[in-house]
């Protein structure tokens, strides 16, 4: 075999690729993460207002980082035990691990630590579940009711017996009401829409208004609605009292208030007065303490929360 020739010219170098950290820093940069931590110190959740309650086994997992982690770990609506040193709400505890980092093939997943169809523990059905279909089901694991009580004339009884002066839904009713189910239902002049029907639950649910981009105190991580979410629909809107309809609203739960108080059912501060009580007044003890945990004046489902007030004031006359 002969000598080897000499080398060819170089050729071309090709480009460098993108940077493999590119991705991340979409999200990942000290700015970004400075902006979200500093939002979510505003937020209720970061607020430690309730996570003393965590010390009950029944209530740890939404009022404590280590509870909420043990509920989706065990898929059980209490924890072992309750917690003598809980931790607040904090970013590890909605946020894990990222399933797909293909975000242009597969859809940003925000390293949510879940996203999954919720059973609901107000019903022993286990076929009731939510499913918004988007990032919003995070939510629902904890702003939904709790299975203290069922829903009145749900098992066929005539009459309510109330224990205790918190009697109702207990704090969490914003999933169900923006699915359209949770409420007492009596038959009245004003047709209940369809479940799943509501216009706010199928444009995107919890994240379409509370967490729109970061503005001046609204949305992103506070948590706080944003007025911009409204006006994406009701362009004339200035505030969040659209038409009218959150006043509408307050003058009916005024009117609710008012029939209750002379029922005897509640006293002048809301609280819920022990007793055993006709369906009809039992029925409407639990929709006014939906309505006034709801905490959002209708907005979450104005057609249900309409047909709900008018139906149940109806009832009582």
């Amino acid at each position: 075999m002969g000598p080897a020739g000499a080398d060819g010219t170089n050729g071309t170098n090709g480009e460098d690729g993108q940077d493999g950290n590119v991705t991340c820093l979409v999200c990942h940069t000290t700015a970004n993460m400075t902006a979200v931590k500093e939002q979510y110190a505003t937020s209720t959740h970061a607020s430690g207002n309730a996570t003393a309650r965590s010390a009950s086994n029944s209530c740890a997992p939404c009022h404590s980082h280590e509870g909420f982690l043990e509920m989706l770990t065990t898929g059980n609506d209490t924890t072992f035990a309750g917690f003598a040193h809980p931790t607040v709400m904090n970013c590890k505890t909605c946020h894990e691990g990222h399933v797909s980092f293909d975000f242009e093939t597969d859809g940003q997943d925000y390293a949510l630590r879940t996203v999954e169809p919720v059973n609901l523990m107000l019903y022993a059905d286990p076929t009731k579940v939510i499913d918004y279909e988007n990032n919003s089901n995070l939510c629902v694991n904890c702003h939904q009711p709790r299975n203290s009580y069922p829903v009145p004339g749900s098992n066929g009884e005539t009459t309510v017996t109330v224990t205790s002066s918190r009697y109702g839904p207990h704090h969490g009713p914003q999933g169900t009401l923006v699915e359209g189910i949770g409420c007492w239902e009596p038959q009245g002049t004003t047709a209940y829409p369809g479940t799943k029907s509501a216009a706010h639950r199928n444009a995107g649910a919890c994240v379409l208004c509370h967490m729109s981009e970061y503005d001046n105190g609204e949305g992103g991580h506070t948590w706080n609605p944003s007025l911009e979410s409204c006006t994406a629909c009701h362009s004339s809107a200035t505030n969040f009292d659209v038409n009218g309809f959150q006043t509408e609203i307050e003058e009916l739960f005024t009117q609710l208030h008012n029939k209750l108080l002379e029922k005897g059912a509640i006293t002048s501060s809301g609280s819920r007065v022990s007793g055993t009580y006709p369906l009809n007044v039992g029925g409407a003890m639990w929709n006014y303490a939906t309505i006034l945990e709801d905490r959002s004046n209708g907005v979450h489902n104005p057609k249900y929360i309409r047909a709900v007030l008018k139906n149940t004031l109806e009832s009582l006359n």
